[in-house]
């Protein structure tokens, strides 16, 4: 039984006509399958900014990447993922135990595009409040996002300025004021 994880042993001869030769023993085992890798995350990278290693997302061993569930012929090298395009990309990996390939896992990178329109710059007075709108276009939705304040040389300000943590609930646009 395949399924039965152990050690197998049986007793083979050979038989011409009325003669059998002496019997030999052939053992054999049927290991268990593996489980599935562990997908610690699915890796999220902002438009443009280099992937990172894709490794550093999964837990198991001798790891095989797949750009689908069926193909066969795994690479042992990550896929690479074009930053410059916002959207999401599947890949599937296995891990080998002991000779053994398991199920496979499915690891789904995400290059998320954010757009803040209009983002300035905006002249305010010092120590007074004005209110300005900004639309900020998410895509994809499941990613958290934060937005604050620049100083005119690019610094974040700190110094009590609002800081805004949104996680859409699906792509579209979103206002703040």
């Amino acid at each position: 039984n395949a399924n039965s994880p152990q050690t197998y042993t049986f007793w083979i001869s050979q038989r011409e006509n009325i003669c059998e030769s002496e019997r030999i023993e052939l053992s054999f085992q049927v290991k268990a399958t593996p489980p599935a890798p562990i997908i610690i995350a699915d890796p999220r990278i902002c438009e443009g900014e280099v992937a990172p290693n894709f490794v550093d997302f999964v837990e198991g061993e001798n790891l095989s990447w797949y750009p689908d569930t069926t193909s066969s012929g795994g690479s042992d090298i990550p896929p690479n993922v074009n930053t410059d395009s916002v959207g999401y990309f599947p890949t599937w990996i296995s891990q080998t135990i002991d000779g053994c390939e398991s199920p496979r896992s499915e690891l789904i990178p995400g290059v998320i595009g954010i757009d803040i329109i209009p983002f300035g710059p905006y002249l305010v007075p010092e120590g007074s409040s004005e209110q300005i709108e900004a639309e900020i276009i998410v895509e994809p939705f499941d990613t958290p996002y934060r937005i604050g304040w620049r100083d005119p040389t690019g610094i974040y300000i700190d110094n009590n300025a609002p800081l805004l943590d949104i996680t859409p609930s699906e792509d579209g646009i979103y206002t703040i004021q």
